[in-house]
């Protein structure tokens, strides 16, 4: 432990340019951030305008349709992502990036497009954080090179890097709060303090998931200070740095407590969302613990999706990279806190993690710094040569496996999609101020987002009661939007299995107006 906390203090306690620097190798970095650069702006471009119809079509559509109706003027806290029916507000994140699609949008930018473009900077502005936190760890130009790279050629980063989520958002205020925390345990300076905080309560509220893996470290490198302080002697000054850390670290905390409060309030307004507050949610987000100790989650999810994911094919060479130098005095306590970071959020919100190949947007930096260690060391070692072979490898292990893979998802054909399809069907049948009534897509926003409707969307998981309740009254769960018409959509038959003999009783009494990807359009009301 003496150890661990020695070398810490070593770290953050030297200043930029520690090291030397080989101007031939840093040409080499810089000429392959540069290309980095272009290739991540070039899928960007190449989908910028798409329909959103891609991976986690759901959630990309589900944020999507939050700013859309921000856009039209609905409530800035109690925004509406109308889908379950009134009141249509079921808030989860704070809305900071669904504030800027908006801003965008009444600038005349589309939805989609803006989304992409403001998803794509928080993305390259993680560049800054990483800066400052490289700096203040006493790394020089070559560290922060081979780890730019390594991020901005990374399958992961540059595919969701350009959705229309909020995961680049929430990595770049965590990433910061991260750095400048950093920051203010070397200087001291109250400014730090106040930026830290402010990007820490950024980072609570965007998005709680992501900030586990900064947190825990944070807490780490807080004890190696205040044992440093004890060492010495606590004075007055020690106490209200530690005070200050303290605001840093609970400021954020407190805010989001306070925000989720607020949003599982709103949400409980909805018969549908008392099933999506945290407390129903507790056991989906953290999973179980068998699940943690499952090959499942070590080697389906980690080991066979993620690394490569983060990756790509070079993650083999990048994990050799690894173990090769995990006992680099200078590099130990870097690597040790990457792999801490990586495995932090994994390990807390396991469920969410093995379900959702996104998630990893929150920890994949992690992994990536540890390899980029990695090759720092064997740089610093004089070995630059082998460094500079050893990074393109993983960079072209990385381009294969997006090209692979989730340069087709870009790539495909967005007019195939059921959701689109219908959708327009039914944009074109029914009148703005008119709502839907769907069955059979669980509660995506896809439809009700492309037609631009307000909509109930009956989800898998509602109560038999409940969906009862609805077909024969959909109205009462309006607040007085007009039904415009009902979808139906083929799916497993186990679906609504309760209901079967009530949506039949529904549809059968009602027109159908037409056919589209595999979903057909009724008319609102029953044949007189």
């Amino acid at each position: 432990m003496r150890q661990i906390i020695g070398t810490f203090e070593k770290i953050s306690s030297s200043v930029l340019g520690a090291t030397e620097e080989n101007p031939k190798t840093l040409l080499v970095l810089s000429v392959l951030l540069a290309l980095a650069v272009v290739n991540a702006l070039f899928w960007l471009i190449v989908g910028l305008n798409q329909p959103i119809a891609d991976l986690h079509q759901f959630r990309q559509t589900q944020t999507a349709i939050s700013a859309y109706w921000i856009w039209r003027g609905g409530p800035w806290l109690a925004y509406e992502t109308p889908v379950l029916g009134y009141p249509w507000s079921i808030p989860f994140e704070f809305p900071i990036y669904q504030y800027l699609m908006a801003a965008l949008r009444v600038v005349g930018i589309s939805l989609e497009a803006g989304g992409r473009l403001i998803s794509f900077a928080f993305y390259l502005g993680l560049l800054w954080p990483l800066r400052v936190l490289l700096k203040n760890l006493g790394l020089g130009r070559t560290d922060y090179l081979i780890l730019s790279i390594l991020l901005l050629t990374s399958p992961l980063y540059i595919y969701w890097s350009r959705t229309v989520m909020i995961e680049s958002c929430a990595l770049f205020f965590g990433f910061a709060w991260f750095a400048f925390l950093i920051q203010f345990l070397r200087t001291s300076s109250w400014r730090d303090a106040v930026i830290a905080t402010g990007f820490g309560i950024l980072a609570m509220l965007t998005k709680v998931t992501t900030f586990p893996g900064f947190g825990i470290i944070g807490v780490v490198a807080t004890i190696a200070a205040a044992w440093q302080m004890y060492r010495r002697g606590l004075n007055k000054q020690d106490i209200g740095k530690l005070l200050a850390v303290a605001c840093i670290g609970l400021a954020p905390l407190a805010c989001e407590l306070v925000w989720a409060t607020y949003s599982d309030h709103v949400k409980e307004q909805n018969i549908l969302g008392l099933s999506l507050t945290s407390a129903a949610l507790s056991g989906w987000n953290f999973g179980t613990l068998e699940q943690r100790l499952s090959s499942d989650f070590w080697q389906a999810t980690i080991m066979k999706r993620i690394f490569p994911d983060v990756l790509g094919l070079g993650w083999i060479v990048g994990l050799i990279v690894f173990a090769g130098v995990v006992r680099s005095t200078r590099y130990a306590v870097p690597l040790g806190l990457a792999v801490l970071g990586f495995l932090t959020p994994m390990l807390l919100f396991t469920n969410l993690h093995m379900v959702h190949n996104y998630y990893q947007y929150a920890n994949g930096v992690f992994l990536l710094a540890a390899v980029g260690f990695g090759l720092a060391a064997i740089a610093h070692s004089g070995w630059r040569v082998l460094c500079v072979v050893l990074l393109v490898l993983v960079v072209i292990g990385e381009i294969v496996y997006f090209n692979a893979g989730f340069a087709r998802a870009i790539q495909a054909d967005a007019s195939k999609n059921r959701q689109i399809q219908i959708a327009l069907l039914a944009k074109s049948m029914t009148q703005p101020d008119q709502a839907l009534l769907i069955f059979g897509d669980d509660w995506s926003p896809a439809i009700a987002y492309e037609a631009e409707r307000k909509a109930i969307m009956v989800p898998n998981w509602a109560e038999p009661q409940t969906v009862r309740r609805i077909l024969n009254n959909p109205e009462d769960y309006l607040g007085g939007v007009k039904l415009g018409a009902a979808i139906y959509c083929a799916g497993p038959e186990r679906q609504y299995l309760a209901n079967l003999q009530d949506l039949q009783a529904f549809f059968s009494i009602r027109t159908a107006l037409g056919d589209a990807g595999g979903c057909r359009l009724f008319s609102a009301a029953p044949l007189s």
